[in-house]
């Protein structure tokens, strides 16, 4: 499954790299809508190069979504 930026904050060395304000907001408003009051947070990336971190977020995402636990929002952070 596909990820895009509703789930995915991308940062390099502390700041957003191809995550724009926009985007955010929209991460932030899918969470406050999915009706589950719950957040998971993955952080991935440091030691992990993105294409990996972007990797294990796709292949997370089907279980939330599935399962409708928690709203998940990665983190993929690239130092």
């Amino acid at each position: 499954m596909p990820i895009d930026f509703r789930n995915v904050v991308n940062l390099r060395n502390g700041q957003f790299d191809s995550t724009t304000r926009a985007q955010l907001d929209q991460l932030f408003d899918g969470c406050l809508a999915d009706g589950t009051g719950k957040l998971a947070v993955h952080f991935h990336g440091g030691l992990v190069g993105e294409g990996d971190a972007m990797a294990l977020a796709e292949r997370l995402l089907p279980e939330y979504r599935q399962t409708n636990v928690a709203y998940p929002m990665f983190f993929v952070w690239e130092s």
